[in-house]
């Protein structure tokens, strides 16, 4: 179980898809020419907690396919997606098939995973891993023609990789986190810390995060000109 304190610094820069201006932690920008930004809270969690390897090793697909098992130990598994009147009304499952369709678009578009997939015992998650395919299968539904068109277009392949890597992720997870109730708490403690501080981000502004393990609070600081002595 995760112990003491990690301290992020979210800091302001523009997105690469919507022009808006918002939020991103440091790591990423540095990482990434153009990463997504977030006004939404859940994204900044969804990073911290959910990715089951870090901040460090988000963007590939096998990445986040394991960050899919992440979601589902840390909300999925709890039906607790999204809370406060967020008027999110899909099933977990649907969620993050959804999620599965689009990193499926990438691998079929030519994208490999980024990361070795090897074969674990899924049969205890048998029946999630059945029905996140089912609706992630709907998803691809409209761009095949027949079923022989998934053994040739390789999406077989890529079933069994999110498979696998979902279980892993969910595996990775629990020896992270436990059950899940952990980072559930830790999870939304972050939206709620987040919620009111990302509101009409400026340039030149950062938001210190500091996630207490041992206390199980988060607190959030934003300022200009980041002094770590204040932070």
């Amino acid at each position: 179980m995760k112990e003491g304190k990690e301290i992020y610094k979210l800091i302001v820069r523009e997105d690469h898809i919507s022009g808006e201006i918002g939020w991103c932690v440091e790591e990423l920008v540095e990482m990434f020419e153009q990463p997504s930004m977030a006004l939404d809270p859940y994204l900044i969690a969804h990073d911290l907690i959910e990715h089951v390897n870090g901040v460090n090793e988000i963007g590939g697909i096998g990445e986040e396919l394991q960050a899919m098992g992440g979601i589902w130990n840390t909300r999925g598994r709890h039906a607790d997606i999204r809370r406060n009147g967020y008027g999110f009304i899909r099933s977990p499952e649907e969620t993050i098939a959804s999620d599965i369709t689009e990193l499926g678009r990438r691998f079929l578009w030519g994208e490999d995973f980024g990361c070795d997939v090897p074969d674990v015992d899924v049969s205890y998650w048998s029946e999630e891993l059945k029905w996140i395919w089912h609706y992630a299968k709907e998803g691809f539904r409209s761009e095949l023609d027949d079923e022989d068109t998934w053994q040739a277009a390789g999406y077989l392949e890529y079933k069994r990789a999110f498979e696998n890597l979902f279980v892993i992720g969910i595996t990775k997870h629990e020896e992270l986190y436990g059950d899940g109730w952990f980072s559930n708490r830790m999870f939304y403690e972050i939206v709620y810390a987040l919620e009111d501080k990302m509101k009409h981000p400026e340039y030149d502004e950062v938001i210190i995060l500091t996630l207490d393990y041992d206390e199980q609070q988060v607190t959030a600081i934003r300022q200009y000109d980041y002094d770590e002595e204040v932070a």
